[in-house]
């Protein structure tokens, strides 16, 4: 900047300018949206919380470190558990934390050590086809 910029601006805008430089995300707003002829119910890491009931689409307030995918085939057992053919918890080891395969999480950290970070990951297979989209990155 200028110098002559620089003396025009009110203390409060030039503190406010690098403030929003320094800060860093807690939340950022994410829509889903199905646009397959088969239900996609979503599930999150462990860190979030539980996915709203939606198997359509839904939009919500995710922390700046967070994860979800796609699961398909999942059948009720009348409680909040879904058995699922694609990405659900595995019946035998619940315990262990991890989903069955396949599965194509999104990852996605924001503003993390000064960069921003939107990712699919095909490491544990593919289910469901995905892509992020009006991303203002």
């Amino acid at each position: 900047m200028n110098s002559s910029l620089m003396k025009s601006l009110p203390i409060s805008s030039l503190l406010i300018m690098i403030a929003s430089l320094i800060t860093t995300p807690t939340h950022a707003t994410f829509t889903v949206k199905n646009n397959w002829g088969f239900t996609v119910w979503g599930a999150r890491h462990l860190w979030a919380k539980e996915l709203p009931a939606n198997a359509h689409g839904l939009s919500m307030s995710l922390p700046a470190r967070a994860g979800g995918w796609g699961r398909t085939g999942c059948t009720s057992n009348g409680g909040n558990n879904l058995q699922c053919t694609t990405g659900g918890w595995h019946a035998i080891r619940p315990a262990a934390g991890t989903p069955v395969h396949p599965l194509s999480p999104q990852l996605s950290t924001l503003k993390q050590t000064h960069s921003t970070t939107i990712d699919i990951s095909l490491v544990d297979g593919f289910n469901v086809p995905t892509s992020f989209g009006g991303c203002p990155i």
